[in-house]
């Protein structure tokens, strides 16, 4: 599916080619390798490489082959910054080349395989969602004592001017109370392009959004990050801390987990709750 469209005098003053329906469609820069067949004639810029095959080669198989291939494109990109491959490359790339007959049953095989996959997939993504769902379901009766036997009482809790929704009964000796109460909950640091190059301030990991995911988190990439020498140390985390993500999507708000002191030093920013 496209997302723009362009007028015949834009076509005509820049370097945007129209190519028909059935054009292989590979990207050269960036994306290297991704690719894409034209469900009708179309206008693309100059970087994606259109190969409209001959009448011998059927688009879907030259697809399927360089969509194999895109391991091996990925390796063959040059540049700094942003690699890219050229036609230089792409046109001597070999293929093999079946007879016609041939290449159509390979396609049909492979959209058969492909198309069982993704049912697959979709069943596997319901299970999961299902699944999370129990679990968090499990874990809201273990919290509130839906379990325990006996009276319950209405919930008791001072207004403070939030929306608090429908609270549940809780056992006896139980009682609702706000976080506020039970935990210390800071805000993180925020980043201050500008004054990244102070000489007095001190270089530290900190915790962004992407690491704090749902139950768990993702230490794999870990940005740093110059602040205050007191910013560092009034921020730095400790185990025990509990985070939770401030917001923006929908499946981001809240989500948060356990730290366990993994990193020495590292502190958290500004979209990143700490509960201590």
């Amino acid at each position: 599916h496209t997302v723009g469209t362009i007028t015949s005098a834009g076509l005509a003053a820049s370097s945007a080619k129209v190519v028909p329906a059935g054009t292989v469609l590979v990207a050269m820069y960036g994306s290297i390798g991704k690719l894409g067949i034209a469900g009708t004639e179309m206008a693309t810029n100059q970087a994606i490489a259109c190969a409209r095959p001959i009448s011998s080669v059927d688009p879907k198989y030259l697809f399927y082959w360089l969509l194999g291939q895109r391991p091996t494109l990925l390796a063959a990109g040059k540049g700094g910054t942003q690699a890219n491959i050229s036609q230089s490359i792409l046109k001597p790339w070999p293929i093999p080349v079946p007879p016609l007959e041939e290449q159509r049953r390979i396609v049909a095989i492979l959209d058969d395989h492909l198309s069982r996959l993704d049912a697959a997939d979709a069943i596997l993504q319901k299970s999961s969602v299902r699944l999370r769902g129990l679990g968090e379901a499990i874990m809201r009766s273990e919290l509130l004592g839906t379990t325990n036997v006996g009276e319950r009482h209405s919930p008791e809790l001072s207004a403070v001017g939030t929306n608090d929704a429908v609270l549940a009964d809780l056992p006896p000796g139980w009682r609702w109370t706000r976080l506020g109460e039970l935990a210390d909950v800071v805000g993180g640091v925020t980043k201050d392009s500008k004054r990244q190059s102070d000489p007095s301030f001190v270089e530290v990991p900190y915790l962004r959004v992407a690491n704090v995911q749902r139950g768990r988190l993702d230490l794999s990439k870990i940005s740093t990050i110059r602040v205050p020498p007191a910013k560092a140390a009034a921020l730095r985390l400790l185990p025990g801390d509990v985070l939770l993500n401030e917001g923006g999507d929908r499946d981001k708000l809240g989500r948060g987990w356990v730290w366990d002191g993994q990193i020495p030093d590292c502190i958290h920013q500004n979209h990143v709750f700490r509960a201590r």
